[in-house]
């Protein structure tokens, strides 16, 4: 499963910064690369998920909480793009990204496409959201 995996397109993200603002408007690139024609549909969705890590007897726990799960752009069809861009906004009222040493806020961007009889399209990029009055 994960060599046929290694197989499939690959895409890269082009963002215009390091770190964003909430409630920033982000203009997001995208290209693919490979065999793109055996995909069936693409999507981008935007995720926020609070991690928490605690003690529990001689184990450590880690859980996860996605708080917020959104897609920003799909398309399905025998024709998918090898490019595109796509308007990302922020959410205004979300936690920003934090990190500690038992507690995070991760936000991340995910690309995820369906390839029929073959393992799927799934590659998530990490992103630095900042306070809003930062």
């Amino acid at each position: 499963y994960t060599d046929l995996a290694t197989r499939n397109p690959k895409s890269r993200l082009v963002v215009p910064a390091r770190a964003f603002k909430a409630g920033e408007n982000v203009r997001v690139r995208w290209e693919l690369a490979g065999k793109t024609e055996v995909l069936r549909s693409l999507s981008f969705e935007l995720s926020g998920t609070e991690v928490a890590k605690y003690r529990r007897g001689t184990d450590t726990v880690t859980e996860r909480n996605t708080f917020l799960q959104q897609t920003i752009w799909q398309t399905s069809g025998q024709i998918i793009m090898r490019s595109g861009q796509f308007e990302l906004r922020i959410p205004e009222t979300s936690m920003h990204s934090f990190g500690a040493d038992n507690n995070s806020i991760d936000w991340s961007l995910s690309v995820k496409g369906q390839i029929d009889n073959w393992p799927d399209l799934g590659e998530t990029f990490p992103l630095l959201i900042l306070p809003a009055a930062f």
